[in-house]
């Protein structure tokens, strides 16, 4: 029993003795966390007393050139700069085989060849010049007629315009290099065109011609004259289906591109330059797809402002900002 007293006391005095040891290590680490977080902070103060007049100063620099930002005169600047050199649009021409006289072909049928295509390109010519008649029309009306209209039809009207004026030299340049090369074929001598000092004839990598169009700047205010047009048919009754001209060479036709402008304005159609302003409203029946570029898509409740009715049965309005005309027969009024 003694025995185990005294290795009980010497235990108890050793772990007295580890207590006290540990409880001296957790005092001095926590004396050096403290310190640390001290100087961390006393670094955080130093950071903070350093940068903060540097930020109020950086702000007060800042304050007079945001506040003499003058964003209109801004714009005027690059509006300016942008108009300061005169842009000159390319237009890649059509190079066709039988262009080239160099080229191995029997002459008659380069000469059969040459006449289709030309016929093809004239009669793409006179469907862009009706159209833009249509739409030169309809930019008067709009002009005399402010409310005949959303801002955004008259900004669409004077954008077709421009795409019709610029399709137009590129089809006009197309036949003249058709018509010198049909003069070339039967031994005449060239026709002169205000476009033929426009065109650039290179060749790219693999040695094919390319024959480049530089568009002129009278062109966005000036058509080229149309020396030749054929005759054409009527679009038809307003039952829904218009009517193409028909052509041997239909299936060379740009016809089908035709219908990317089916949401543009009005075309070949005359538009009235007195415009009453009670206008009358139909609500659309069925739904109707556009077969050319001055019809409008229709689907059932679609409300339309009636601008005219024509003979035909084909009517002139506006349907959601685009005015363009649509079969009578899918409408009624209200």
């Amino acid at each position: 029993y003694y025995t185990y007293c005294i290795r009980a006391e010497r235990a108890r005095l050793e772990w007295e003795s580890a207590v006290t040891r540990g409880s001296q290590s957790f005092q001095t680490i926590e004396e050096e966390r403290l310190q640390h977080l001290k100087d961390v902070a006393m670094c955080y103060l130093h950071h903070f007393k350093d940068i903060g007049p540097k930020l109020v100063q950086s702000a007060e620099r800042l304050q007079e050139p945001i506040q003499q930002c003058d964003i209109n005169h801004d714009m005027e600047t690059v509006i300016s700069l942008k108009g300061a050199g005169q842009t000159m649009p390319e237009q890649l021409l059509p190079d066709f085989y039988a262009e080239h006289i160099t080229l191995a072909m029997n002459k008659e049928r380069r000469r059969q060849a040459l006449y289709k295509i030309l016929q093809l390109i004239r009669q793409d010519l006179e469907r862009e010049r009706r159209g833009k008649q249509g739409v030169e029309n309809l930019a008067r009306a709009l002009k005399q007629t402010p409310n005949f209209g959303t801002e955004d039809s008259q900004q669409n009207v004077t954008e077709k315009l421009h795409h019709m004026r610029s399709m137009l030299a590129y089809l006009e340049a197309a036949r003249y290099k058709v018509q010198s090369s049909v003069c070339e074929l039967e031994g005449q001598p060239k026709s002169n065109h205000p476009l033929s000092s426009h065109i650039q004839v290179t060749r790219d990598r693999q040695g094919f011609q390319q024959s480049i169009l530089k568009l002129p700047p009278w062109v966005r205010t000036e058509s080229v004259d149309i020396v030749e047009s054929p005759d054409w048919t009527d679009r038809g009754a307003a039952d829904g289906n218009s009517v193409q001209p028909d052509s041997d060479f239909d299936e060379f036709s740009s016809q089908g591109s035709e219908k990317d402008y089916q949401n543009s304005v009005l075309s070949q159609y005359h538009v009235p330059t007195q415009i009453n302003c009670n206008q009358n409203r139909c609500k659309a029946l069925y739904h109707y797809a556009a077969n050319l570029y001055d019809e409008l898509n229709l689907t059932p409740g679609d409300v339309i402002n009636i601008h005219e009715k024509q003979a035909d049965g084909w009517w002139l309005g506006e349907l959601n900002g685009t005015v363009g005309i649509f079969p009578a027969t899918y409408v009624e009024e209200m």
